[in-house]
């Protein structure tokens, strides 16, 4: 039997977080923990990985899964407010089916159980973009079918439209460090010049934990974003200030989403399966019409450089994030590689075997390695494909060089048994670096992802 609500013994509200485990949802359990207004309850699919950060009297774990709709009624018994965070992503338009399927049946799941459970709201966030059904991309036009699926349980529903989200481990500030931060140069289709209202990560936290409070924000919809107008090109641009990068930035006259996706793929940590939805929330304008959120709710927006300097003041792993395991294997190899070369290239120009095009080529596969090195370390494919094509390249030049010549000169020195020796050597390596990066890439092959990431 329940407790009555007295003075003496107040009802404490009980809150769902699903997708706890993720960018804004584990920034939004610390936040309303933090309050200490309420109960809180996680549904994770990772419970060991919450209980390490949430270890508090407060924060209760539930393992589940979203698809299981019996799982579902017993995360939601006894909760008032429920957050909807869960989403898929999914970076080809082949597979738009099986994603918006989850979707659907993630949502309609929910929206039974909290019927049944009788929660007295739902608070869900999807991304902002234009009103009409025909320029949403297929991610977003999925979320915005979730909200109509949400709208449909008894639980009064409230909807937050969030423009481009930025904080440490949010995929889209991610892409937009590495971009500016790794590369030089960079040519980007049209896409980039469309206007979006980038918010802070902390900002979007905090309207969602305060409109539990806010009776007000009961059964609408609110646009929010940040207190700037800006394109992913002046994001660019500014980021390129503060950092103290100069970035140049060429613009070409095309849109080219899927191309732009398997650049970011090939050039960044960002997979194409993640950075297809995020290019796609910027095909077009998404800025806020309604900014009636900021009277119910009012808060100091923090401007985009106020943004990059508290994420640049964020301890490493607080937030989920781009996961970045540079391939070892690669690295040792391609450093192994590097240092035999040393007198590998001493031993050759001693027995006068090389000439002006053979250290033109030597050059040019120094630099090649340390371009391999570079995008490798920090877990970009192109470094894996450049040590794919370094292995063979290496292996070719030795087998084709002059055999005869060196034939001779075993005759004439002994030298030629160290040069011998550490061919052989520098093969077998080339040989392991080229496996080597075949089975990085296999790893890395774009799957299916299931994320809780708003970008």
């Amino acid at each position: 039997m329940g407790t009555e609500e007295t003075e003496a013994n107040p009802h404490i509200p009980r809150i769902l977080v699903t997708g706890a485990s993720g960018f804004i949802g584990g920034r939004l359990v610390e936040k309303l923990s933090s309050s200490r207004r309420y109960k809180i309850r996680c549904l994770t699919r990772r419970a060991d990985t919450l209980k390490e950060r949430f270890s508090g009297d407060d924060v209760e774990i539930a393992q589940g899964d979203a698809g299981n709709y019996y799982n579902l009624v017993d995360t939601l018994s006894g909760v008032d407010v429920a957050f909807y965070l869960i989403h898929s992503m999914e970076g080809s338009a082949s597979g738009f089916a099986k994603f918006a399927g989850r979707d659907k049946l993630f949502a309609e799941n929910f929206a039974r159980a909290a019927t049944e459970c009788h929660v007295s709201r739902i608070i869900y966030l999807e991304e902002l973009g234009t009103g009409r059904n025909e320029d949403l991309s297929h991610h977003m036009w999925s979320r915005r079918r979730v909200g109509n699926i949400l709208a449909k349980s008894t639980a009064k529903l409230t909807v937050f439209r969030a423009s481009s989200i930025l904080g440490k481990g949010g995929h889209l500030f991610e892409m937009l460090r590495y971009l500016v931060e790794k590369l030089p140069l960079l040519l980007c289709p049209k896409w980039v010049l469309n206007k979006t209202q980038p918010i802070s990560v902390d900002d979007v936290v905090t309207y969602l934990a305060e409109s539990v409070a806010s009776k007000e924000t009961e059964g609408k919809i609110f646009d929010v974003g940040g207190p700037e107008t800006l394109s992913f090109f002046e994001m660019i641009e500014r980021y390129g200030r503060i950092k103290g990068k100069q970035t140049r930035v060429a613009v070409t006259p095309f849109r080219t989403p899927r191309l732009s996706a398997y650049w970011i793929d090939l050039v960044t940590p960002v997979k194409a399966s993640i950075a297809r939805p995020l290019i796609d929330a910027l095909q077009h304008d998404a800025t806020v019409r309604d900014n009636s959120i900021r009277q119910l709710i009012p808060i100091k927006l923090k401007s985009f450089e106020e943004t990059v300097e508290s994420i640049a003041g964020e301890p490493e792993g607080k937030a989920k994030t781009t996961q970045i395991h540079p391939d070892k294997t690669l690295l040792y190899s391609l450093f192994a590689l590097e240092v035999l070369m040393i007198p590998y290239v001493a031993t050759t120009a001693f027995l006068g075997l090389s000439n002006i095009p053979w250290i033109l080529a030597v050059a040019l596969w120094y630099l090649g390695v340390a371009f391999a090195i570079h995008f490798i370390d920090y877990g970009a494919k192109l470094g894996t494909l450049s040590a794919g094509i370094i292995g063979p390249l290496s292996i070719t030049l030795w087998i084709t060089s002059d055999i005869e010549q060196r034939r001779q000169l075993i005759l004439i020195t002994g030298a030629t048994v160290l040069y011998n020796t550490l061919e052989i050597d520098l093969s077998i390596l080339a040989a392991v670096l080229a496996a080597a990066s075949v089975w990085a890439l296999l790893k890395t092959k774009v799957t299916h992802t299931t994320t809780t990431e708003l970008p």
